[in-house]
């Protein structure tokens, strides 16, 4: 976990490289096949942004899934925290996706947790094994430990972009202001000159 850790606290410059890195790390340590995290492209739309294994970006049923196509499942992911299935043949809620995703990979099990800021969804860390699995606590506590990493990672994104893109706005505001004729001050009101244009 530790190494998971110091994931977080890295730059995210590249998330795809991070989030691949975060997927092998996770299959490594809980001896599966295919683990993969997915997000929300709009309110109806998983798109693959990671996985341990190459996705074949070609064939949509494996990089992205539809609300309209598979509404069960995304009903699922929206009221629960987590769905554990030692068979996805035997589970009500993903028959959807046992034809078009499961069975061509060989998909046998798997565990799906939910991704979710401030209680909203954003996405799913997807855990596969291609042999039967009876998931086990321990395991299940790691794959929502990595689930609230991922929510972690995807925060300190949305606020380095939210941070980049108003620095952007006050450069853009300063030079404006510096065209101007006039001088323009701002002060505090203690007294002290916060923001001053050329001509003052």
């Amino acid at each position: 976990l530790s190494a998971l850790l110091e994931w977080v606290a890295r730059e995210h410059g590249d998330l795809t490289q991070s989030l691949a890195e975060i997927t092998s790390l996770t299959a490594n340590i809980l001896q599966v096949d295919l683990v993969s995290v997915w997000l929300l492209d709009g309110p109806g739309r998983l798109v693959c942004r990671g996985s341990n294994v190459s996705i074949d970006d070609t064939d949509e049923a494996f990089s992205e899934l539809v609300c309209s196509d598979y509404p069960d499942y995304f009903r699922a992911l929206k009221n629960k925290r987590l769905l554990s299935v030692s068979d996805v043949n035997q589970a009500g809620e993903l028959h959807q996706l046992v034809q078009p995703y499961y069975q061509p990979q060989g998909i046998v099990s798997m565990l799906d947790v939910a991704v979710k800021v401030s209680g909203r969804l954003i996405g799913v860390i997807r855990i596969n094994s291609l042999s039967r699995r009876e998931w086990q606590e321990d395991e299940i506590e790691f794959a929502v430990s990595i689930s609230t990493l991922v929510a972690l990672a995807m925060e300190t994104v949305e606020r380095r972009t939210a941070d980049k893109r108003l620095s952007e706005h006050q450069h853009e505001l300063k030079q404006l202001l510096d065209r101007l004729v006039e001088g323009i001050l701002t002060i505090e009101t203690g007294g002290r000159i916060s923001a001053n244009n050329r001509a003052a």
